[in-house]
């Protein structure tokens, strides 16, 4: 069943969803501000203790994400049962984002920059939960048509350029206005992005009806979450998910070293780097929606993660290649992974949303939020492995320009994450109308419809 949203209501919901891409952007920086390379700055943390305040403020979002799907999906407000968790969260993010980089010491590490930190990461993680998980379950419950999600997550995705254009001026923002200005200007501009589904979206109006179901509202916590565990096919999608977008938070995190002290560029050439990443999500996004039109969802991401596998393996050979050819290396590897990178993410929102859709037929209950939360629980679990990768690779291998092995080794691990996660979607099994592939159904016969 299609929806009623308007496209400059797509584009305003969709501002909601890349709100938490700015946050995303800015940790790198946030992680280069506090732990800088020998010779970039004062170190205002050392590398294990910001890998253990991370890693914690991940563990902690994990278990928190699917309490906030539930609590989302069991209130019931003026306003609806998502957007005023996107309000508040939205505040609470931005606060956080502007007084981060601002520690009490800043002429080195300290006991209290320690707390600071830790304080405020850990706030900025838990307030970003509670304002983009809501933006996610609003997905499933604004269209049930598998060709209509496919192209709001394409619209998504283009808007994602735009706002990627702007994320590629952290780093010029960061050499020219230095750490705080830096997070306060793009704390702001979280603000006002996670405004877009407040303002665009009435739940009351814009939330369909679904067709041949008859929904219970409300699922109790513990028999949502036990349902949802059990669910086999939601679990080889979100293993797979979440292992494939590891491989992509790791080299993100390690991105400012990779340009710094492998290519030998400042902070502020990020903007040549991001625009060859920017350039392949141009190509790549309309390139997944045709593919889309003539292949399954599944066979889409099973192809994209193959070929990010290739991409990191090819990559990792980097370190054998003259000085003077690293940098365009980068630039084409930069350009050609957000190309295939786009292809898994224009189908994973649908793919989820399938999941989800099949089961409220199947179950009679109603968890979306639940479920993304469920998803995020996964998520976040295997996500919390990215900095002490890093980490683990920077301290023992080295992370400076005359000492940089461990950033160079970034590229083996990430192909071997993405190779887990190929051989796990391998076993997914529904088609684009929410059945079964051909050579599955028996496989999942025990499933009956209520």
């Amino acid at each position: 069943m299609r929806g009623n949203l308007k496209n400059w209501q797509i584009i305003l919901y969709s501002m909601g969803g890349e709100s938490y891409m700015v946050v995303f952007a800015l940790t790198a920086w946030i992680m280069y501000g506090y732990c800088p390379p020998e010779g970039r700055g004062v170190q205002l943390l050392s590398l294990a203790t910001f890998s253990v305040v991370t890693t914690l403020a991940r563990i902690i979002e994990a278990v928190l994400n699917p309490v906030v799907g539930y609590i989302s999906d069991n209130t019931s407000t003026p306003w609806g049962r998502r957007i005023p968790f996107i309000f508040g969260g939205a505040v609470l993010t931005a606060i956080s984002l502007i007084l981060i980089s601002r520690p009490p010491v800043v002429t080195g590490a300290d006991k209290l920059n320690v707390i600071y930190f830790s304080f405020f990461f850990i706030l900025l993680t838990v307030s970003s939960l509670f304002m983009y998980q809501p933006v996610l379950a609003l997905g499933p419950e604004i269209t049930a048509d598998s060709n209509e999600r496919v192209k709001i997550t394409s619209i998504a995705l283009f808007l994602g350029v735009i706002v990627g254009l702007f994320n590629l001026t952290q780093g010029l923002a960061f050499e020219r206005l230095g750490f705080a200005n830096t997070t306060l200007i793009f704390g702001l501009t979280v603000f006002i992005l996670a405004m877009g589904p407040v303002v665009s979206i009435n739940e009351k109006r814009d939330v369909i009806i679904r067709d041949r179901t008859e929904l219970s509202p409300k699922t109790g916590f513990f028999k949502g979450m036990s349902g949802i565990l059990q669910n086999r096919i939601f679990l080889l999608f979100a293993l797979a998910n979440s292992i494939q977008m590891l491989s992509f938070v790791t080299l993100t995190a390690a991105a400012p070293y990779l340009l710094t002290e492998v290519a030998g560029k400042k902070p502020g050439d990020t903007v040549v780097l991001g625009l060859f990443f920017l350039s392949g999500m141009l190509v790549g996004i309309p390139a997944a929606n045709i593919l889309t039109k003539k292949y399954c969802k599944k066979n889409i991401f099973t192809w994209s993660v193959l070929a990010g596998v290739l991409l990191f393996f090819c990559m990792a050979f980097l370190a054998f290649l003259p000085e003077r050819a690293v940098y365009p290396a980068i630039l084409v590897f930069s350009f050609f992974y957000a190309f295939v990178f786009m292809f898994t993410n224009t189908v994973k929102n649908p793919m989820l949303a399938d999941v989800i859709l099949l089961d409220g037929q199947l179950s009679g209950e109603r968890k979306e939020a639940l479920f993304i939360g469920t998803h995020g629980l996964i998520f976040r679990t295997i996500d919390s492995a990215n900095i002490p990768i890093t980490a683990a690779l920077f301290a023992h291998f080295g992370y400076s320009a005359g000492n940089s092995l461990g950033i160079y080794l970034v590229f083996p691990v990430c192909a071997v994450i993405n190779l887990v996660s190929f051989f796990i979607i391998k076993n997914y099994p529904l088609d684009d109308q929410g059945g079964f592939l051909e050579g599955y159904r028996e496989k999942y016969g025990y499933i009956k419809e209520r």
